[in-house]
This record gives C-alpha cells, sequence and structure tokens, in this order.
C-alpha cells in the first residue's frame, strides 16, 4: 500500500480536479492579456484577495485565479451566452452577471466589464453621474453600481486605469492591475 503525505494528497487532489475540460477558444488572434489582483468581501462576510490572470479577445474572457499558494487554479470562461468555472469549483452559470452576483453578491454586466477593465463606457451607454478628469472617465453610475477609475496608465491611448473599483449596496470589488499587455 502506497502512503502519501497530507500535502501531497493535497497536491494531488488539486492536480485531478485543476485537470477539468473547459471551453475551446482560439487564442491566437489579437487579444488583450492583463495581470493584476482582486479584492473584496464575499457573502460570507469574509475578506478575499486574489492575483489573476485575463485575456479577453472578442467578447470572451478567460481569468485564471491562483489559489492556495499556486496549487490549484480556478478557471473562468465566459462570453455574451455562458460562464463557466473549472478548478477547485467546476460551475456552469448562464451569464458572468450570474456568477459575479454569486460571488460578490450583486451582479456585474459582461459587455459592460469588457469596457470597464479598460477604463471606458459600452458603446451606447448611458451612465448617470459620470465625471472626467484629465480627460479620463473617473467615475459614473449605473443600475446600483458605482464605478471609478485611478491611477492611469498613460503608455496607452486612451490611458488605462490601474485601479478600478465597483461598488455595490452589498459592498465593493477593487481591481488593480499590475501588467498590460495586447497581443
Amino acid at each position: 500500500m502506497i502512503h502519501f503525505k497530507p500535502y501531497q494528497t493535497l497536491l494531488i487532489i488539486c492536480l485531478l480536479i485543476s485537470c477539468t475540460p473547459t471551453p475551446e477558444q482560439d487564442w491566437s488572434s489579437d487579444y488583450l492579456n492583463i495581470k493584476g489582483s482582486l479584492q473584496w468581501t464575499d457573502t460570507n462576510d469574509q475578506p478575499q484577495q486574489h492575483s489573476f490572470s485575463w485575456k479577453q479577445t472578442g467578447d470572451t474572457i478567460k481569468l485564471v485565479i491562483p489559489m492556495y499558494g499556486g496549487l490549484a487554479y480556478q478557471v473562468i470562461y465566459a462570453n455574451n451566452e455562458y460562464a463557466s468555472m473549472s478548478g477547485l469549483y467546476n460551475q456552469t452559470f448562464q451569464s458572468l452577471s450570474e456568477l459575479s452576483g454569486y460571488f460578490f453578491g450583486s451582479p456585474l454586466p459582461h459587455p459592460d466589464i469588457q469596457f470597464w477593465i479598460l477604463g471606458q463606457l459600452p458603446p451606447d451607454h448611458q451612465a448617470n453621474n459620470l465625471t472626467y478628469q484629465n480627460n479620463h472617465i473617473q467615475s459614473f453610475s449605473q443600475a446600483g453600481l458605482t464605478i471609478t477609475f485611478s491611477d492611469f496608465d498613460y503608455r496607452f491611448e486612451p490611458a488605462r486605469p490601474k485601479h478600478i473599483q465597483v461598488t455595490t449596496t452589498q459592498g465593493n470589488l477593487v481591481i488593480k492591475v499590475t501588467e498590460w499587455s495586447d497581443i
């Protein structure tokens, strides 16, 4: 009989769980690659902070979140038609809005978040309380959410925010971007 130490057992379980199949996507075309961290308080009032890698092409987002010091990964795929998680938690949602509501307590609209990460409003979008600073959107409100941008990266035109805060009635989601790359 083979005996494993507890950490070896955990590592094996994490590797097996993270090998769950995910939808195929053509990442060879142009895409946006972002690295940073997410901070929020979950629905059990527990503070959460995780690093992330975000890839975006067209209307598809792939979000990779290392867990347990990189021993396991949570992978989220989302587009306009579905959202799925694989890794430690395997679950399918009808949309990224439903998935974000599950984690943050308030749904974030999928098409909009693809523009927010760039510090922009979606085309033909109506926002309330829209404020600008130095030709950048500083903040706006929509459907019970307040989105605030700060600490801009001026290497891009238009400049991109390194700090994005989404405030809801349930709390705050903070996205801190440490690295941008367009491929």
